[in-house]
């Protein structure tokens, strides 16, 4: 008995656990390890929606008239299929451009031609948000995070990702980008999770 107890504690050990991919995904250290537009919440900001997020922790991406706006982490994994997920708090006065048509074309959109690792080309249009996961210098993977502009609530949008194998090893890399427009979203987590 002794003996498959110990056996089981062994196995226990050498099984891989579903931890978080990303590092710093819940913004304890701030914006480190991510890169693009994210800041950290200052309570003494004049912006009254910055200055209010900053009571949640977290990260904040303010909206640009004219530009889209972006959050992003390079990774590693050998995970075939991936579970995302991003919470946030939309400010009360956040309001993309919905009349922003969809852009693609051989040149990226304002706000997105400086994103290491990956040359976006296309951006939604309608104020939708968009998730990229991608190989560097390779294939693709784009889905929709749903946010909900009229709850100023926390929200969480989450989903499951196929075809993430990175058998090469190549660096990976995952990107939100958030269309043009007003007001500020709060980040306070954002997650990639193995799921075999």
């Amino acid at each position: 008995m002794k003996a498959f107890a110990l056996i089981l504690l062994v196995l226990a050990f050498y099984l891989p656990l579903q931890a978080d991919i990303l590092v710093n995904g819940d913004f304890a250290d701030g914006h480190a390890h991510w890169k693009g537009d994210a800041k950290d919440p200052d309570t003494a900001s004049d912006d009254l929606s910055l200055s209010n997020q900053a009571n949640h922790g977290g990260v904040t991406i303010v909206l640009k008239k004219d530009k889209w706006t972006k959050i992003y982490q390079n990774f590693n994994t050998h995970e075939k299929r991936l579970r995302y997920s991003i919470t946030f708090t939309l400010s009360s006065d956040y309001q993309p451009d919905r009349n922003q048509p969809e852009m693609a074309g051989a040149s990226p959109p304002p706000g997105l031609d400086d994103i290491d690792g990956v040359s976006v080309y296309f951006a939604p249009g309608n104020g939708t948000w968009l998730g990229i996961i991608a190989r560097a210098g390779w294939s693709m993977s784009y889905f929709y995070p749903q946010a909900d502009p009229r709850k100023t609530d926390s929200q969480t949008s989450s989903g499951i990702l196929q075809g993430a194998s990175n058998a090469d090893n190549t660096d990976m890399i995952l990107v939100f980008i958030f269309p043009p427009g007003k007001g500020s979203i709060n980040l306070t987590n954002i997650s990639l999770t193995g799921l075999n």
